[in-house]
């Protein structure tokens, strides 16, 4: 069964990126060629799947309550990501 563990160096890295510090989560245990991130920010929460292919990113999902969103790149997904949590 996964749970989600609390990431305080995702924290970091995203804050000095983005300027911006959302609380960051990490499925535990993760399936191989995926990484499932939730991010909570003032009571709403997004989850972002990474979808990997040989190591690289080969696309990346963004849902929350309301939507759910394509992309090709992390940082595109991140850069939406904030617009939805501020």
């Amino acid at each position: 069964m996964a749970q989600w563990i609390r990431n305080e160096k995702i924290e970091e890295g995203y804050d000095s990126l983005h300027h911006f510090r959302p609380t960051i989560y990490k499925e535990m245990p993760s399936e191989r060629a995926v990484n499932k991130i939730k991010i909570e920010y003032n009571g709403k929460t997004v989850f972002l799947t990474e979808y990997l292919n040989k190591g690289l990113t080969d696309r990346v999902e963004v849902s929350s309550n309301k939507e759910q969103s394509n992309f090709n790149k992390v940082y595109g997904a991140e850069l939406y990501v904030n617009t939805l949590l501020r």
